[in-house]
C-alpha cells in the first residue's frame, strides 16, 4: 500500500524531533544575536574577589565537583570594569570547566587570584581530558559546532569582554591532564 499514512507514534516522534531542531537553531541564532549586540559596558570599580565568590555561589550545587578558590591577594582586588560582564566571563569559565570534568573520576576545579605586577591574574584550572588539539586554534572564534561542548561562542564573548577592559585571556592544556584558562585585568590603583 503506497498511500499508507504514518501512525500516531511516528507523527509524534517526527514532531518532537522537529521541535527540538527548531529550538536548537533558535538558541544558536539568539546566541549569535547576543554576541553581535553586546550591551554597552559600564566602567565601575569592581572587586574581583566578590565576582569570583558570586560565580562560585551559582555553581556550588555541583556536589560531585570539588571547587577551591585561593586568593593570594589580601586586599580587595579592584579593577575598572563592568561587574555584570565580568560575572559572565567567570560563569562561562566555570561552566566550561564543569562540562570538561563531567566524565572525570574525581573532578576538581581550582580558581586562583594573584597580583602579577600591575595586573590581577585569575586562573580557572580543571582536571578534565584537555582540549583536543584539532580545535585549540578555534577556541576563541565564534562557531556553530557542538563538538567543543558550546565553548566557542561563550569564550569569544569572554575574550571580547576582557580585551575591552585592557586585559588578556588565554589557555594552557595537556591531554588527559586538564585545562587552565587564565585572564588578566589592570589593577586599579588606590593612590
Amino acid at each position: 500500500q503506497s498511500g499508507k499514512k504514518p501512525d500516531d507514534i511516528e507523527v509524534k516522534r517526527l514532531t518532537k524531533n522537529l521541535i527540538e531542531q527548531i529550538d536548537s537553531l533558535t538558541g544558536i541564532a539568539n546566541a549569535f544575536s547576543d554576541f553581535a549586540k553586546m550591551p554597552k559596558s559600564k566602567k565601575e570599580e569592581v572587586d574581583l574577589v566578590s565576582v569570583i565568590e558570586n560565580s562560585l555561589g551559582l555553581f556550588d550545587k555541583f556536589q560531585r565537583i570539588r571547587m577551591k578558590f585561593v586568593n593570594s591577594y589580601s586586599m580587595p582586588a579592584l579593577v575598572l570594569s563592568d561587574r555584570d560582564q565580568l560575572l559572565r566571563v567567570m560563569n562561562n569559565l566555570l561552566k566550561n570547566a564543569i562540562q570538561a570534568t563531567s566524565d572525570t573520576t574525581d573532578p576538581q576545579i581550582d580558581i586562583n587570584l594573584n597580583l602579577k605586577g600591575k595586573y590581577y591574574q585569575i586562573t580557572v584550572r580543571d582536571n578534565g581530558p584537555g582540549i583536543d588539539e584539532s580545535v585549540q586554534d578555534r577556541i576563541f572564534v565564534p562557531n556553530f559546532t557542538t563538538k567543543t561542548r558550546g565553548m566557542g561562542l561563550g569564550l569569544a564573548i569572554s575574550k571580547n569582554i576582557i580585551e575591552q577592559f585592557k586585559g588578556e585571556i588565554w589557555f594552557e592544556t595537556k591531554k588527559d591532564q586538564g585545562t587552565t584558562f587564565l585572564f588578566t585585568l589592570p589593577a586599579l590603583s588606590k593612590n
